[in-house]
């Protein structure tokens, strides 16, 4: 809770007379930064995705290095890549309790060039080796809220309006590079660069309007808040990664992706607006703008992977993939903060996740071209208060190989029904959300 809100609250109590808790959100999503997208660590690539993103033993082309550094060493010849990515995702919110019980839908959609890379395999001291420049675009933050309800209180009835409005993204370069240790196992680190500069930014407006009648007075009051938070990220990790080919058949990936602490500039506005309507008296509030220099920790992820090739023609594979969010907060003046809830860190009761993927690949040959067929299935609970919003995902792509060129197209729908209560928190009201998110990946990969 930042000391924003609790000048917010003073403020309505002394214009109002109306007691607020101290603990109760105004509405939108919780401070400090809210992530639109799925939180979660994961790579790119159009056949990654279409086989549900179980690709840490797989990873054979140009995306390897978003996956798992160690697969690196299946490329024979340079590859340049690039992926591109839309969404579309459809909210269903509800906020009820006490004196409040509104539903309202919201729908956001984005497009971002997703990943880019250029891999290079060479010999070296007779070992073979890759080295690979990526870019990988992470966490979306767009965001629109727009919402309207009455909440009735023993001493008011207030009628509020929201429009919540984000947007940025968080991205990586990445430098990787993987060594055959022995013909059958390599290892690969990427170096990961979160640098501070406009693709490491976001920034957040909220607008609240409304108005409050007080039932012991019969005043009528009319409010406007306003609040802009502007912040920019750069940090610096890791990922280490593994391949085992155990047989021609059987292959095993393994990667770990550091913890970090990163850099937060962190530059906020807030003002407000009082009428009272019988008096036309106004009251003003307005600060202006304040930079504060924050940290944000960033949880450690690591996963395992297995895939079965019987053939030419078929791949099966399935990963397991564990994230410490307990460990993603932020730290200010105030203290620290879980980034999930906004709940203080000693009271918080974040747990780590688990997630669990599984897909499959079949290639038609004709003449010259392949077409693949792939599909997957992933369940990916999402971090949340006291336990997890349950999220699954089925996926479908296909795609078309001729000569040197590669192109692959997935869909990915994720869904998850009753989700988001950490989104708020609130001892007033309770919140939850039904969730759809349709996904189109388009890759495209040269061989030279």
């Amino acid at each position: 809770m930042t000391y924003r809100k609790y000048l917010i609250y003073l403020y309505l109590w002394i214009s109002f007379f109306i007691i607020i808790p101290a603990n109760s959100a105004l509405g939108t999503p919780t401070d400090p930064v809210s992530i639109t997208s799925s939180p979660s660590p994961k790579g790119s690539g159009g056949r990654a995705i279409a086989m549900g993103r179980s690709f840490l033993s797989v990873a054979d082309d140009a995306t390897a290095a978003s996956w798992n550094p160690g697969c690196l060493i299946q490329l024979l010849t340079p590859e340049l890549s690039v992926v591109f990515t839309y969404s579309f995702k459809n909210e269903l919110n509800d906020i009820y309790g006490e004196g409040i019980d509104t539903e309202w839908k919201q729908h956001l959609h984005s497009d971002a060039l997703n990943y880019a890379s250029l891999s290079l395999p060479y010999e070296l001291f007779q070992k073979n080796m890759v080295f690979s420049l990526n870019y990988l675009h992470l966490y979306d933050f767009s965001r629109v809220w727009n919402c309207s309800f009455q909440q009735q209180t023993l001493r008011s009835l207030i009628s509020r309006n929201i429009h919540f409005q984000q947007s940025g993204k968080l991205s990586a370069v990445g430098i990787a590079w993987c060594i055959q240790i022995i013909p059958i196992f390599a290892v690969g680190i990427t170096l990961n660069f979160w640098n501070d500069n406009s693709n490491n930014q976001w920034n957040k407006n909220s607008i609240e309007t409304g108005e409050i009648i007080n039932h012991s007075n019969n005043k009528k009051y009319t409010y406007k808040f306003f609040s802009k938070d502007t912040y920019s990220f750069d940090g610096f990790n890791t990922n280490l990664g593994l391949f085992w080919k155990i047989s021609n058949q059987i292959r095993m990936g393994a990667v770990l992706k550091t913890p970090f602490t990163a850099e937060l500039n962190h530059v906020s506005e807030f003002s407000s607006e009082v009428i009272n309507t019988a008096t036309s008296n106004i009251s003003k509030l307005s600060y202006p703008p304040i930079t504060t220099h924050e940290h944000m920790d960033m949880p450690a992820s690591y996963g395992i992977g297995i895939s079965y090739h019987p053939s030419r023609k078929w791949v099966f594979s399935a990963d397991v993939y564990h994230i410490e969010w307990q460990n993603f907060l932020i730290h200010d003046d105030n203290g620290s903060y879980s980034l999930i809830s906004g709940v203080n860190e000693q009271e918080s009761s974040v747990n780590p996740a688990t997630q669990f993927h599984m897909g499959m690949e079949y290639l038609f040959f004709h003449n010259a071209r392949i077409f693949p067929v792939r599909c997957g299935f992933f369940y990916e609970p999402a971090p949340a208060e006291k336990t997890h919003d349950d999220f699954f995902g089925i996926t479908l792509g296909t795609g078309l190989t001729y000569q040197s060129y590669h192109f692959d197209l997935a869909y990915e729908f994720r869904f998850g029904n009753n989700v988001g209560q950490s989104v708020i928190t609130s001892n007033q009201f309770n919140f939850s959300q039904d969730v759809n998110e349709h996904s189109l990946y388009a890759s495209f990969i040269y061989h030279f």
